[in-house]
């Protein structure tokens, strides 16, 4: 979680606007719905990476669809989905979603046990079906956009796909110079949030393109265990530390959204 005034978002039935829609900054990457060009690019930025740590490779993805083809897109999903968790060793997690406002934006979170496997998922039928599919149909009404980063976790299999849980896709573009403090806050506050007992998963991990670029995937069973994340000690440290430090050069990127149960 980033700054309150934009956790509290309209879902939340707060007065503040969610930072959505209007633009993924560097350094996330426009994936180009015809080809598997930029995503192989994307690949190739976080397989360069200079971070000594090699790290859990982590993938969001953004997708706004045309009503129409919204139910045929999610059956290519969601076949890529099974696909990845059931015939990749190095697969993760794979989960789809749609946002909590609009159905038609639909959410991916990837996550796969080392650059290698990143590179094993980008060859697979299953991949490739997705990008047919966007190439013959032309679903989309904007280009998806993603973002890569390496996590700092265990590599353990997660499988909360037979559930529906509340969840979050967080960007956050940190002042260098307090780049360390955010880190520490960020291993502090992952543990303790990880203790909730209505929160499934609490990962972050830092952008393959830029040091001072931290990402955030959250899940918590139901709006309720994020309500009482909220209500928590820690995230009130949290808080305090982000309007005590103003540590971040832009609005942080919120995106709330509800996993499909496949």
């Amino acid at each position: 979680m980033i700054v309150g005034q934009i956790l509290r978002a309209s879902v939340l039935l707060s007065p503040f606007k969610r930072q959505l829609g209007c633009g993924f900054t560097s350094p996330t990457q426009t994936l180009d719905p015809i080809s598997t060009s930029i995503y192989n690019e994307l690949r190739m930025s976080s397989s360069e990476s200079t971070d000594s740590d090699a790290g859990i490779i982590a993938l969001n993805v953004k997708m706004v669809v045309k009503p129409e083809h919204k139910e045929s897109l999610l059956k290519v999903l969601e076949a890529d989905a099974k696909g990845s968790r059931n015939t990749e060793p190095g697969c993760l997690q794979f989960l789809v979603g749609t946002d909590v406002d609009d159905p038609n934006t639909l959410f991916l979170h990837e996550q796969y046990k080392s650059q290698a496997d990143f590179d094993v998922h980008g060859a697979t039928p299953h991949l490739q079906a997705v990008f047919d599919f966007l190439k013959d149909h032309d679903p989309l009404i904007e280009p998806m956009v993603g973002q890569i980063y390496k996590c700092h976790h265990d590599p353990v299999k997660i499988d909360n796909s037979q559930f529906s849980a509340f969840c979050l896709n967080v960007e956050a573009c940190v002042k260098p110079e307090l780049r360390d403090d955010f880190i520490e806050l960020m291993t502090s506050h992952q543990q303790n949030s990880k203790a909730e007992p209505l929160c499934r998963q609490f990962d972050w991990g830092v952008s393959v393109e830029d040091p001072n670029s931290f990402h955030m995937h959250e899940e918590y069973k139901g709006k309720q265990g994020f309500d009482a994340h909220e209500r928590s000690q820690h995230f009130a440290k949290f808080i305090q530390f982000i309007e005590e430090k103003q540590p971040c050069t832009k609005p942080p990127v919120v995106q709330f959204y509800n996993t499909l149960p496949f």
